[in-house]
């Protein structure tokens, strides 16, 4: 077994953020057992992992400690001062007082601490869903049956262009539409499959960093996008098209 592959598989990542199968779970804490660059690398990013959470995580208000002690000290002095039990009792009373007033701040900061948990948790969380997506991207994208369509600008004079990846065996389309600059707020580019010569509706999409998910298809022999109304149109608007490829 090649130890490097398995380190950057990404498989241990999702074991640091408890994204795995109980047996898959099983198999990885099997591999940290035997073999210490594993265990070291997984308590890296379990480290890595709680340094992104403390540092997401909002701390308690400034004021809170400063109002705790003003509190204790309000405590004390009202029960020496108001107490009618024997001067011996009074201090005893006083000390309950701090006591309940120090319960009620370590339940507070409690609360904060578990909000702050709660927080890193929720973000760890997020993370996971977007690494299991652009894991998934990742492996379609390097699937043989996958074609790079590279739709090119119908006015040469202007540089546009997107990509599209189809999957000619899932039929699954990904669109990558980076390269296309900003509409109208009405507007809103479409993407076409030309198949067998007509035009079908692959999905209406907005330019993105991201590589986005569009409609499956099958047969398709090109791609084109056209600008159409938001939302989408039956028919292309074939004056609007902006780029196009033959797969």
């Amino acid at each position: 077994m090649n130890i490097q592959d398995y380190l950057s598989s990404g498989i241990l990542e999702l074991y640091a953020m408890q994204q795995l199968s109980p047996a898959e779970a099983l198999e990885v804490e099997a591999m940290r057992k035997k073999y210490p660059e594993i265990n070291r690398e997984i308590q890296s990013i379990e480290d890595a992992l709680q340094s992104f959470a403390s540092a997401q995580a909002k701390p308690p208000p400034a004021h809170l400690k400063s109002d705790l002690l003003k509190r204790i000290e309000e405590q004390i002095g009202d029960t020496q001062k108001h107490s009618p039990q024997p001067k011996s009792m009074r201090p005893l009373n006083a000390w309950r007082a701090v006591a309940a007033i120090l319960f009620l701040a370590t339940s507070v900061l409690g609360y904060f601490s578990l909000q702050k948990s709660r927080t890193g948790h929720l973000e760890l969380q997020q993370c996971a869903e977007q690494n299991k997506v652009l894991m998934q991207t990742n492996k379609e994208l390097r699937d043989p049956a996958t074609k790079k369509v590279a739709m090119q600008a119908t006015d040469t004079l202007k540089p546009f262009s997107a990509i599209a990846f189809w999957n000619s065996r899932t039929e699954e389309v990904r669109l990558d539409g980076s390269q296309l600059p900003p509409v109208d707020a009405g507007l809103q580019y479409q993407l076409w499959a030309i198949i067998d010569g007509r035009p079908v509706n692959a999905g209406v999409f907005d330019p993105s960093d991201a590589i986005q998910t569009m409609k499956s298809i099958r047969g398709a022999q090109a791609f084109a996008v056209t600008i159409e109304k938001r939302g989408g149109a039956l028919t292309p608007n074939l004056k609007a098209m902006v780029v196009m490829g033959k797969v």
